[in-house]
């Protein structure tokens, strides 16, 4: 079934730039049942837990992340999450252009995947 958010939990990811994911469900707990306000704060402090260890092992390198789409309807804030914060950390991205979004992200040398979050729909990047 599908992982119901608890409205408080919902408003605290929100602020913390957490992303719902599947990843995110297991953390707090709760895959195909409910998140607790609790359960979210939780599985937060773990994923901060983490990326402090992440940060501490390697030097990250800042990338610059750039979605330009002619089509784009883009309502509201773009999004990008991807493996370097284990697919659990949503960040915002600055509209510099008609039909262009970029944003710096410190992460790992290497390959990094992520996915952009558009109108609330998760768009692979091609």
């Amino acid at each position: 079934g599908e992982t119901e958010i608890d409205h408080d939990a919902a408003k605290f990811m929100a602020k913390a730039g957490l992303a719902p994911t599947k990843a995110f469900f297991k953390l707090a707990g709760a895959e195909g049942g409910r998140v607790s306000l609790q359960a979210a704060t939780a599985a937060a402090e773990e994923i901060f837990r983490r990326k402090k260890e992440m940060i501490a092992k390697c030097s990250l390198v800042k990338s610059k992340i750039v979605y330009t789409h002619p089509d784009a309807n883009v309502q509201g804030a773009l999004y990008v999450v991807g493996t370097w914060s284990g697919w659990l950390e949503e960040t915002e991205m600055e509209r510099v252009g008609d039909y262009k979004w970029e944003v710096e992200i410190d992460m790992p040398p290497g390959e990094n995947m992520f996915k952009f979050i558009v109108n609330s729909e998760w768009i692979a990047c091609r």
